[in-house]
Order: structure tokens, then sequence, then C-alpha cells
């Protein structure tokens, strides 16, 4: 979970700085990267919980989750993908476009779904026999 939560964090906000960097507005910069975070920390909340209900089947729904969340970006940038199709991925909220406004309480609303996922999916892991 460290990485999950660290890495995204320090990699956005390098490219918020270089991007600061170049157009002289750093904060601009940052608030342009590191706004899709909670998008990322609800994918890996995600996986957390369902590997902690589903044992080795919850890593394929990570990532099968974060497919579908990529490739319904990409249709919906392309307009293949329908509005409220497109509104399931974690992706859309965080999204500067005319379906949400990335503001405080969509950003803590999607943190505090992802500590939620991430709890769950620690809780059920913790109730597991993990014989090795």
């Amino acid at each position: 979970m460290v990485f999950a939560v660290a890495v995204p964090v320090a990699v956005l906000v390098i490219a918020g700085l270089a991007l600061g960097l170049g157009n002289g507005d750093f904060a601009g910069g940052l608030a342009l990267t590191t706004v899709i975070l909670p998008g990322i920390w609800v994918m890996a909340g995600l996986a957390v919980a369902a590997f902690g209900l589903l044992r080795r089947a919850g890593v394929n729904v990570g990532w099968t989750a974060l497919g579908l969340a990529i490739a319904w970006e990409i249709g919906w940038e392309v307009g293949l993908v329908s509005d409220s199709l497109f509104m399931i991925s974690p992706f859309a909220h965080v999204h500067y476009s005319t379906l949400a406004d990335p503001g405080p309480g969509t950003l803590l609303g999607l943190t505090r779904v992802a500590a939620g996922l991430v709890t769950a999916g620690l809780y059920t892991l913790r109730r597991r026999d993990l014989a090795l």
C-alpha cells in the first residue's frame, strides 16, 4: 500500500513541478497533475479490497478494473463511450471536463472511498488464514 500511495504522489509532484518550471506557474502545474491522485487511490483501494475478499482472483479484478478505466477514458475521449458509462470510472470525476469539476468535495469523497476500500481489504485480509 505504501508504494501504491506514495509512488504516484512522487511521480505526479515531479511532473507538476516540471510543468510549472516550463510555464512559470508551479502551483498551477502541481494542481493539474496531482488532481488525479484520488482516482489512482480508488483503483489501488479496489485492488486491495478485491485481494482481501477474493484472494488470488482479486489480482485479476484489480488489473481488469484498471484496464476498463483506461479503455473507458480512451473511448470517451474519441466519442465511443457515453458520458454515463464514463462516470463509472473514478478518473471521470477528476477529469477537467463538462462532466465533473474536481473540486475539494469531489476529491475528498474519492479519497474517502479509497480509504474505505483499503480498510475493507485489509480487514478481510487480516481475517484470512495466511499459511505460508
